[in-house]
């Protein structure tokens, strides 16, 4: 897999993600899925209080839905977002390592995701990264990454078996 398929793979993903939501937002926002209904609990000691206030507790419900629709979608999304300018400017990171922790499968000719942890050559440092590649990664493999920092997700340019 190359990087520009990589990065459509993974953009569009995200793109996907953000559509649905914010379909759900917008539907829920328009027509309303939660209606608080007194009328409708069961020996309710204060039903006559909650009738009264019926409005304020729609508010609330639809405020605390909203509200974690919005975080839910961020939390995801917000670190594909930020590694966007270091995409268009070509500046992600390229890592050379040895694999520590991983999958230690081998698959011929299908593209898989990986999660592994790699040791960084020059500096030691231990990443964790989530890495597509077609023949598999196993622990003890030399591998050479370009990946999204933030994201930290990526892709094998080349891999280097012991």
């Amino acid at each position: 897999m190359n990087w520009n398929l990589f990065l459509l793979i993974f953009y569009g993903k995200v793109l996907l993600i953000y559509i649905f939501v914010g379909y759900l937002l917008v539907r829920y926002i328009r027509k309303g899925w939660i209606r608080f209904n007194p009328e409708i609990m069961i020996q309710c000691r204060l039903k006559e209080v909650l009738r009264k206030r019926k409005k304020t507790v729609n508010f609330l419900i639809n405020l605390i839905v909203i509200v974690s629709m919005v975080f839910v979608s961020c939390s995801f999304g917000l670190s594909a977002l930020i590694d966007i300018p270091l995409v268009v400017t070509g500046k992600v990171e390229v890592l050379e390592g040895i694999v520590i922790k991983g999958d230690n499968v081998k698959s011929s000719n299908k593209l898989e995701c990986y999660s592994v942890v790699v040791q960084e050559k020059k500096s030691n440092h231990l990443h964790e990264l989530e890495l597509y590649w077609e023949n598999g990664i196993c622990k003890d493999d030399f591998i050479k990454v370009k990946f999204l920092p933030h994201s930290k997700t990526g892709v094998v340019i080349k891999s280097y078996e012991k």
